[in-house]
This record gives C-alpha cells, sequence and structure tokens, in this order.
C-alpha cells in the first residue's frame, strides 16, 4: 500500500512539472509543425515524395495541428492529418496514447475512425476521416437548436459513450468542439455526427490526472481534485445538451458557482 501511494505522489509530480512546462509554452509555435500548404508529408514507402499533400489548417491548439490533406494513394482524396507538436515530450506520450486507444475503439458507434497513424518530420502524426463543422461551430452560427435535432445529438453521444466506457476508456474531454458533424447540417432529417479528439483519454486502470477536462465542461469531482471516473463524461453531456437547447454557454454561472 506504501508503495502504491508513493507511486501515486510520484506520478503526480511528474503530472504537474509537465504541465507547468506545457503552459509555459502553449502561446508559442516550439515544436509545432510548419505548415506551408501545397507541401508534402509522410514518406513513407512507396511514397518517396510525400503521400499527403497539405491543402489548409484546420484547427491549432496547444497539442498540435489538424490539417486538411489530398491523400495520393486514395485519388487525392481529402482526409484530416493531426501533426503532434515535439515538444515538450509530454505531447509524444499523450500521442502515443491516443494512438492506442484509438485502436481499441476503432471507429465505433458514432466515433471518428482513425485511418492510420505514422511519424513525418519527428511529428507523431495521424490520418483521420474527413467530417465537417463541430456542434459549437453550429450552435454559433445558428442558435439554439430544434429538439428533435438535440435528441438525435445527443443519443449519439451517449450510444460513442457507452462504446468507448464498455472498453474501459473515459474520454475526459467531451465538449461541443469535440462533436462533428458527419452529414450535411443543412439537410432535414437525422443530424449525423461523431465524438473525436481522444487526445486527453485514459483507460479506467490508468493513472488518473488530478484535473479532467476542460473548464466550461468540467464535473464537480474534477474541479475539486477528487477522485473521478467515467460519470466525468456524463456531467459533459450534459453541458453540451444545455448549450444545443440555449444556444450558448452556461460557463459562466458554472464559475461563479464553484
Amino acid at each position: 500500500m506504501e508503495a502504491q501511494h508513493a507511486e501515486y505522489w510520484k506520478q503526480h509530480e511528474q503530472y504537474h512539472k509537465a504541465m507547468k512546462e506545457s503552459f509555459a509554452q502553449a502561446e508559442s509555435e516550439v515544436g509545432h509543425f510548419v505548415l506551408k500548404p501545397g507541401t508534402m508529408i509522410d514518406y513513407t514507402p512507396p511514397f518517396t515524395k510525400g503521400r499527403y499533400k497539405t491543402v489548409q489548417l484546420l484547427g491549432h491548439g496547444t497539442y498540435g495541428k489538424v490539417v486538411l490533406c489530398e491523400d495520393a494513394k486514395y485519388q487525392r482524396a481529402n482526409v484530416a492529418v493531426k501533426l503532434v507538436r515535439k515538444e515538450p515530450p509530454i505531447y509524444r506520450t499523450a500521442a502515443q496514447n491516443e494512438i492506442a486507444i484509438l485502436h481499441k475503439v476503432d471507429g465505433g458507434p458514432s466515433c471518428v475512425k482513425l485511418l492510420r497513424s505514422f511519424e513525418h518530420l519527428g511529428h507523431v502524426s495521424m490520418t483521420f476521416e474527413l467530417l465537417g463543422e463541430s456542434i459549437w461551430s453550429l450552435v454559433r452560427r445558428k442558435g439554439p437548436m430544434h429538439l428533435s435535432k438535440v435528441r438525435d445529438v445527443s443519443y449519439q453521444i451517449l450510444q460513442a459513450l457507452d462504446f468507448v466506457h464498455c472498453r474501459g476508456i473515459i474520454h475526459s474531454d467531451i465538449k461541443s468542439e469535440n462533436v462533428l458533424i458527419a452529414s450535411h447540417p443543412d439537410a432535414p432529417g437525422p443530424l449525423y455526427v461523431k465524438l473525436v479528439d481522444f487526445g486527453c483519454a485514459i483507460f479506467e486502470e490508468a493513472w488518473h490526472p488530478p484535473i479532467a477536462g476542460t473548464m466550461n465542461y468540467r464535473a464537480p469531482e474534477s474541479v475539486l481534485q477528487a477522485p473521478w471516473s467515467y460519470s466525468v463524461d456524463l456531467w459533459s453531456v450534459g453541458c453540451v445538451l444545455v448549450e444545443m437547447l440555449l444556444g450558448k454557454q452556461v460557463s459562466g454561472r458554472v464559475r461563479e458557482a464553484i
């Protein structure tokens, strides 16, 4: 028991040290992939001149960049390639964990599909199917969603979580920005979505960092740095549901209450 306790606090201290390094470099471009549209990435044989032609930036965060690319192997089909930041080392470790989890999820119900992983110029990289805008983007653009679409989307997110949780995985960063639309957002009928970004996901039996999730969607037990598990994902789904109904985030009131 004493050995386990000592190991926990060792991991706890390592986590906080890594987070301090991460926050110190969060706003810089240090370690990030430098995007030049039109250049090629991934020189894995037989594509010695590059497999993916970069088109434009799709997303950019502390963790890395997601780039729209054309895949030379499949007649220039559009794909999304995530190139993870090279440094500090915590990002490489997180990327390797994400790949392991994505292989376990394997594109299950309403979950994004990892097509392949590779390394490009020191960046751990992942290729995904290309999806549409996020639920948060849709809500900002069109306001509150119709109740029928809220029901459809909520069901699919919960379906994805049921699949993920049954495999011993906690997503731990459910938010409207991580729910992407897989159908035309203005088409009549159901709105199809997929859960993405497993960069913060962990296996339930693994060591849990003291805090999980994005502040606006963070469960009370995580805010208080108390032990947490699968339930943090369900709290976050509730926050997304409220956003879809109201057409805005409720984070301000949550922060004041905390």
